[in-house]
């Protein structure tokens, strides 16, 4: 579970912190630094996952802009289930605004009182479980070597903090962008959604028996909605079209492509699907107003199922202004994200009246919460 976040010279976020509970809720006005949060574990997990450059994740423009430092500090706090002391994740980024160079300062990984990994003055080292230090070797600053190690049992402490990180869902879906045409199978979905016709073919090869279950919650939410297929689109059959099957008017099943759809049926078909991903495995889920195009009856149900499908070891991270979200998730961890003016972020507890008869998204509107 991810225990701590700290941020410092990242746009509107400097000198911020947050411990996060397993789930959370954040609240705040637009401008107040939610989705830019989100966008800092973004560019984390890119960049040790993916190999990504460091400049395209965190470019220079990401400064804050009232700080004159140049250094951009990060730290990650995660505690895992199968771990007796936590692991925490360091990085250190040096921006040069008038060369647009972006170079890695230094990346650490350490368990307890132990190093895992160190790279620093241009130098990776590697360590064992045991915080004993093995090879080092020169290595260019502007990509994490962590993309790139090979697991062994002598580095399973690391690779399993990478593995978790890796595991994280940040989404904050656009159903306008989402095709119905898949060239090959994803094995992730994309922050936006744009790829689930691929990623829902990665579904059909994997957990093909998991998604009856969709089918039948979907059912419920998604008038007439009978099953999700693909078909052979050419290209030797490589290419498919997702297809959604429907009643038609006679009760024959009548099939439609995906981006046919309105808007709120695919972010619900989405979010459904998303279900099978989080039941098989723990998983850190970031969601930035997954309830939008969504009416106040559909989000509920699909709230509910998350809850159940996040189990004892999920943890969520949603981003909402919706009140039915807001009312559901408030007896959780609330976090209140508030700005003075166009200063710094700060995050606490909204305080919420319990004994005022109000429910939360009320107090929000009204303007009662204090973040204190």
């Amino acid at each position: 579970m991810l225990t701590r976040v700290y941020i410092d010279n990242f746009r509107c976020l400097s000198n911020f912190e947050l411990r996060p509970a397993r789930i959370n809720l954040l609240l705040g006005p637009n401008g107040s630094g939610k989705s830019s949060f989100f966008d800092v574990i973004t560019a984390i997990v890119g960049l040790m996952r993916d190999g990504r450059e460091i400049a395209e994740l965190l470019p220079a423009s990401t400064l804050t802009s009232w700080d004159n430092r140049r250094e951009q500090r990060f730290e990650l706090d995660v505690h895992l289930s199968n771990a007796n002391k936590p692991h925490r994740y360091l990085l250190r980024v040096d921006q040069d605004v008038e060369t647009g160079r972006s170079a890695i300062v230094e990346e650490r990984v350490t368990k307890g009182e132990k190093t895992l990994y160190l790279y620093a003055d241009g130098q990776v080292h590697l360590y064992n479980n045991a915080g004993r230090e093995g090879a080092q070797f020169p290595f260019r600053p502007t990509r994490s070597f962590i993309a790139e190690l090979e697991p062994r049992p002598e580095n399973s402490s690391l690779i399993n903090m990478r593995e978790f990180l890796f595991g994280a869902r940040i989404l904050r879906l656009n159903p306008a962008s989402t095709r119905s045409v898949s060239e090959e199978e994803a094995p992730r979905l994309e922050r936006d959604g744009k790829n689930f016709a691929s990623w829902y073919r990665h579904l059909v090869q994997e957990r093909a028996g998991e998604l009856h279950s969709v089918f039948a919650e979907l059912r419920e939410v998604v008038p007439g909605f009978r099953q999700l297929k693909l078909l052979g689109a050419g290209n030797q059959g490589r290419t498919k079209d997702l297809l959604v099957e429907l009643d038609g008017p006679s009760g024959e099943p009548y099939p439609i492509a995906f981006q046919d759809l309105s808007d709120g049926q695919r972010v619900l078909i989405v979010l459904y699907a998303l279900l099978v991903d989080i039941r098989r495995s723990s998983t850190l889920l970031l969601l930035d107003e997954p309830e939008n195009y969504l009416s106040l009856t559909e989000i509920q149900p699909w709230l509910s199922a998350l809850d159940q499908a996040l189990g004892d070891h999920g943890q969520l991270l949603l981003i909402s202004h919706h009140p039915e979200v807001i009312d559901f998730l408030a007896a959780e961890r609330p976090l209140l994200f508030a700005r003075d003016g166009l200063g710094p972020v700060r995050v606490g507890d909204p305080g919420f009246d319990r004994e005022s008869g109000l429910k939360a998204s009320e107090q929000v509107v009204r303007g009662l919460t204090d973040g204190k």
